[in-house]
Formats: structure tokens, C-alpha cells, sequence
């Protein structure tokens, strides 16, 4: 059997027409015949040779320029995924500092507290504090003529339409509480509609249910609840979870139904956005004592910020994963050049090239590849990003919403981990190639 391969391989070697057609004949019947042989070195020259006379440069190329657009599509994808979350993020903020405080200082232990005035004053005192709101806030049952819903209840003063500027956000009826209105509540625009609250109606008030501190339950709601009635004076309008959930009322008005006389339920302390909010909490801590928590806008918030960052690292997991896949592009062009061009890389080595050399070569090639790619990417990404912040290209699709189109917001940190990451990629996947490579032998020449 071995004569007779070494036979046709001397025929097939020796024909003086060699048309590319006539080359991949030659080289499958060799492979066919090697593998009679039982010589694995056989059938792996074989074999390569086979895949040389298939794959001619164009092919080669067209595998780089797929690896280059690849890396391009998912450069592009990252910087968008991850600035349209940071656009999320910045939006959230800036939509709950419209009701929601720089500082919130909550007692440790139950809901109310009892007001230290001089310790206020000094916080009010110091720098960077603009507004100290005091309130109270607790859930209550309200009924308008036949209908009626469990809400939160709190009671403000003059400070916090001031610090809020709450007048903006009141769209219908009066904008504050003065001297001859103090017996109004501004409701939620949420509310406003369940119950069906007509706000010209002057005949027609809310009825404020509240249970009777320390009382036991009782089936009379007489006794066991305190009833007081306001005059529904407004309608704000901030973001919808809020608005179906709150009445904004005089802080005198919510002390009588609560009967807490002069305590507090939160101080709300709003900041100069040019102050050091950290240097300030700590020195609001430090005032009040350890019976007080203190925290920040974002910690009021944790909840809502924690599942966007968690979204936020899942997707830009997913698109890495995709730009490994995309990758393996890179791989196979690599491969293919390192079986294409086997007789280059052992004359090389003939003339003294070092293994360390030749593989830094296929490195440099991979890395090439993915620099053009991910700066390709950069500039589409940032490009796109510009243009839907704006033109607002991409819309919500969600009716009666507060932006109508997906916030968008480039970092520098974004686009530099992007990078990074996807150079690794691209040097992971040209690693194997480039061992290929430095494992080719000498060219012998006899």
C-alpha cells in the first residue's frame, strides 16, 4: 500500500498542468491515499496542502474584512448599550430631585421624632445648605364622594415649595398654601383621577381618615379612626408613581390629624449643587448624633439605581460575548494565513527569526485588526449617540411620558473600558494562530 501512494504521489507531482482545478484534484486524491498510508504526518501534509489549493488570498481577505466589521458592529453596540444606560441613570436622578431631597435625615427607631430647633438652626447655618424642610408623612385613607384609596399623606411647609419650587409642578389650581388657603391639599394628578376630584368643586371635600394612636381596633369607625376634611386646593403633576401616591398638605392640618403635636416624621435638606454633599452629610451626622440616618439622594433610591447598573453589566456581558463570537473571524483568518503561508514562515526561520518573533507577528496582525474595528466603532458609536441626543431618533413608544425618546449620555471611562475589552478579545482569539505559527518547522534545504 505504501508503494503504491508513493507511486501516484511521483504521477500526480510530476504533471506539467497545473490549473488550479487540476491542484485540487491532485491534493484530495493525495489526502484520499494518505489516509491508506496510516501516517498521521501524511495526512496532515496532505490535508494542507488541500486547504491551500481551496483558499486563495481573496478568501483570506474576506475573512479580515468580516473580522474588521464585526468588531466595528459590536464597538458600536457597546458604546450605545452603555451610554443609553448612563443617559437612564442621569434622567433618574434628575426626575427624583424634582420631590426627593439632597440629604433625608429619618430617625433609626419608629416614624416620628421629636424637632431639636437649635440643632435645625445649625444645620441651616451651615455652608451649602439652602432649605431645611420639615415634615410629616404617613399613610391615610382619603374619600371623595363615593370613592376612596389608601395614600400617603404629607404635611410641608413654606420651605419646601420654595426649595422644590413645587408651583412649577402644580398644573391646576392654587400654587402654594398662604394665610387665607390653609385649609387646601394639592393631590397628586394619579389621585386626582382615581377618585375623580374636581377641583372647582368648593362644596366638595376630601375626608382624611387616620387610626387613633393607641386605640385598639374598633368595628365603629367613629372610634377607632380620626376624620378631618380638606379642600382639594391643586394638582401637581412630578412622575407617576408619585403622583398616584401622595397629597401635599399643610404641615398644622396633618399635627391635628396625627395628633403628634411637635414632632417629625423627616428633615429634607437641599444643597447648593456646587457644595461637597459627602462633607456636608457628615457634618449633618454629626450634629443630630447616632439616632438619626442620614442618607443620600441615590441611597433614598438604591433600589431603582441597583437593577439599572445590574442591567447594565448583564448587557455589556452579552455584547462581549457576541464580540467572542465575532471574533472568531479573527481566528480563522489567522489560521488560514499560517497554513497559507508555511513556506515564508520556515524560510524565516531558516534565516534566524526567533519563535518569540514570528508569533508577535500574527499578535501585531490580530491586534491590528481589532484597533481598526474598535476605532471604526468609536466613531459610529459617538456619532449615533449624538445624533439621537439631538435629534431623538429612537422614541420611547410609550404614551404620556416626561421625555419621549431614549436619554443618552457618552462617558470617556465607557469608551476607554470598551476599547480595552475589546483589544483583549481580539488578542485572546490571534493566540492559538500565533502559537501555529511558532510551531512550524525549519525549511530543510538539501
Amino acid at each position: 500500500m505504501k508503494i503504491s501512494w508513493w507511486l501516484a504521489k511521483k504521477y500526480f507531482s510530476q504533471q506539467s498542468t497545473k490549473t488550479s482545478d487540476e491542484n485540487i484534484f491532485i491534493n484530495f486524491f493525495l489526502l484520499c491515499l494518505s489516509f491508506f498510508s496510516f501516517s498521521r504526518k501524511k495526512i496532515h501534509k496532505n490535508y494542507q496542502k488541500l486547504v491551500e489549493s481551496l483558499l486563495p488570498k481573496s478568501f483570506i481577505k474576506l475573512l479580515i474584512y468580516l473580522s474588521i466589521s464585526g468588531i466595528t458592529i459590536g464597538t458600536t453596540s457597546l458604546i450605545i448599550v452603555l451610554s443609553t444606560f448612563n443617559g437612564l441613570h442621569e434622567w433618574t436622578l434628575k426626575l427624583y430631585e424634582t420631590h426627593s431631597p439632597s440629604l433625608l435625615v429619618t430617625p433609626n427607631k419608629g416614624k416620628f421624632f421629636a424637632i431639636d430647633s437649635l440643632k435645625i438652626e445649625e444645620i441651616r447655618m451651615l455652608d451649602g445648605v439652602e432649605y431645611v424642610c420639615e415634615t410629616v408623612e404617613d399613610n391615610v385613607l382619603v374619600k371623595y364622594l363615593d370613592q376612596q384609596k389608601t395614600v400617603k399623606l404629607k404635611g410641608i411647609d413654606h420651605n419646601y415649595f420654595k426649595g422644590y419650587r413645587l408651583d412649577t409642578l402644580i398644573k391646576v389650581g392654587a400654587k402654594n398654601f398662604d394665610s387665607n388657603n390653609l385649609s387646601s391639599a394639592i393631590v397628586g394628578s394619579g389621585i386626582q383621577y382615581g377618585l375623580s376630584v374636581n377641583i372647582k368643586d368648593p362644596f366638595t371635600p376630601l375626608e382624611v381618615w387616620y387610626p387613633k394612636r393607641g386605640k385598639k381596633l374598633h368595628l365603629d369607625p367613629a372610634r377607632a379612626f380620626v376624620q378631618k376634611n380638606i379642600m382639594p386646593g391643586g394638582v401637581f403633576v412630578i412622575e407617576p408613581s408619585f403622583d398616584e401616591n401622595y397629597i401635599f398638605a399643610p404641615i398644622s392640618f396633618v399635627e391635628k390629624l396625627t395628633g403628634i403635636d411637635d414632632r417629625r416624621s423627616t428633615l429634607e435638606i437641599l444643597i447648593d449643587t456646587d457644595k461637597s454633599i459627602d462633607m456636608i452629610r457628615s457634618k449633618v451626622a454629626s450634629i443630630l448624633g447616632q439616632s438619626f440616618k442620614v442618607q443620600t439622594l441615590e441611597e433614598q433610591h438604591a433600589s431603582i439605581l441597583k437593577a439599572l447598573k445590574t442591567e447594565r453589566l448583564f448587557s455589556f456581558l452579552a455584547l462581549c460575548t457576541l464580540i467572542g463570537l465575532l471574533s472568531f473571524n479573527i481566528f480563522f483568518s489567522l489560521i488560514l494565513m499560517v497554513v497559507q503561508k508555511q513556506k515564508e514562515i520556515k524560510i524565516l526561520f531558516s534565516l534566524g527569526i526567533k519563535k518569540y518573533q514570528i508569533q508577535k507577528l500574527f499578535l501585531y496582525e490580530g491586534f491590528i485588526i481589532g484597533f481598526i474595528g474598535v476605532l471604526v466603532g468609536l466613531f459610529l458609536g459617538i456619532l449615533l449617540a449624538f445624533l439621537q441626543q439631538k435629534y431623538h431618533l429612537v422614541k420611547l413608544g410609550v404614551a404620556d411620558t416626561i421625555i419621549d425618546a431614549y436619554p443618552i449620555k457618552v462617558v470617556g471611562t465607557d469608551l476607554v473600558f470598551t476599547s480595552l475589552s475589546v483589544l483583549f478579545i481580539c488578542l485572546l482569539a490571534s493566540l492559538i494562530p500565533a502559537k501555529k505559527a511558532g510551531d512550524i518547522e525549519k525549511l530543510t534545504i538539501t
